[in-house]
């Protein structure tokens, strides 16, 4: 049997990764916001679930400007606070096909936080007038 010796700074092979392929999460993390929450025509349709989900973050925002929050909390404060709003209107978008590259609601609940977080900060931002 022989043992092969190996170079104590050899280096695994790294996987090589095309161009494309860095920019597919991204790519799906904007597809997926824009399908959620600003689709011009789900916007006009008004869906229920949208709406009750627009009028959470209004109403956390509001408290949250009014008690004069850091911008830190806004992520915590909109996701604790809008979590059933949030899953209604995933839920919503994936039955009328605004959602349909999400294969189930467990592989897309954490991609729309994600984008809810991020838009509710800008959207905090732009209530303080940063």
């Amino acid at each position: 049997m022989k043992v092969r010796h190996i170079h104590p700074t050899a280096r695994p092979a790294l996987p090589v990764r095309t161009a494309g392929e860095d920019l597919l999460p991204a790519l799906f993390y904007v597809v997926l916001g824009s399908a959620i929450m600003f689709n011009a025509a789900a916007h006009a349709q008004g869906g229920p679930a949208r709406a009750s989900m627009e009028r959470c973050v209004d109403r956390v925002l509001g408290g949250l400007a009014k008690a004069k929050a850091p911008e830190s909390e806004v992520r915590r404060a909109v996701l604790s606070g809008c979590d059933g709003p949030l899953r209604a209107t995933l839920t919503e978008a994936m039955k009328s096909g605004e959602a349909r590259m999400c294969a189930s609601f467990e592989a897309c609940i954490d991609i729309a936080r994600k984008q809810t977080a991020e838009e509710a900060k800008e959207a905090y931002r732009a209530r303080l007038g940063r």
